[in-house]
């Protein structure tokens, strides 16, 4: 029997958050014809990602590349295996080799950021969130990512003009008005931060921060 309906019924329960259905459903992928391949040794990756296994995940991952390595999302699991267990330099190798494979993966870029942000190396925590803003412009994270890199290198009116277009994007972040308005309290322009910081905690009436500005400003 073909693999592709477990395959199907297996990405469903991933989507889903059903990591353990996910898991029983690609390993049985494994057992059928056609199915020990990339695409399920990465799901199963990722399965035993969610489930914080981490030696299982990069297992399979591993088993991925072996199968098929020019395939950037693997690289970028591994990355991800590595920064959520501090493995910080294992992380950028593995997140570089994805933008390699594939130049245009986004996220890969912006987990560069966030290990660079981690080892306080902001320069290069700016370009490769720019990047990353580049490939994905109506990416709110990025921004406010991007903005917090510049604020720490004492770019606060560049920190402040990216906060502004990540809080007019359709759907904005609360946090992204949060930063914006202790941006424009650095800057000494506290009337603006303080509609600012009403229009976060209007969003999002449970974004304790932004009540937090406020109080500071009031």
């Amino acid at each position: 029997e073909d693999y592709q309906n477990e395959m199907e019924h297996g990405l469903n329960a991933l989507n889903e958050g059903r990591f353990p259905d996910a898991e029983k459903l690609f390993q049985s992928c494994l057992q059928r014809q056609g199915g020990d391949n990339y695409a399920v040794h990465y799901n199963l990756g990722l399965a035993f990602f969610f489930q914080r296994r981490w030696d299982d995940s990069l297992q399979h991952y591993q088993k991925s590349l072996v199968h098929n390595p020019t395939f950037a999302h693997t690289y970028h699991g591994i990355g991800n295996v590595y920064e959520t267990n501090r493995m910080l330099d294992q992380a950028l190798e593995f997140f570089t080799k994805a933008t390699v494979v594939d130049p245009k993966a986004a996220d890969s870029y912006f987990n560069l950021g966030t290990v660079m942000q981690q080892l306080r190396r902001h320069e290069e925590a700016v370009k490769h969130f720019q990047v990353a803003a580049d490939l994905t412009p109506e990416g709110a994270g990025t921004y406010i990512n991007l903005g917090v890199s510049l604020k720490a290198l004492g770019r606060v009116n560049e920190a402040i003009a990216v906060y502004t277009k990540a809080t007019s994007l359709p759907d904005p972040m609360p946090q992204a008005f949060g930063n914006l308005a202790s941006a424009l309290h650095e800057m000494g322009r506290d009337r603006e931060a303080v509609d600012v910081a009403r229009r976060g905690v209007q969003i999002d009436p449970n974004y304790a921060h932004g009540y937090n500005i406020l109080g500071t400003l009031l």
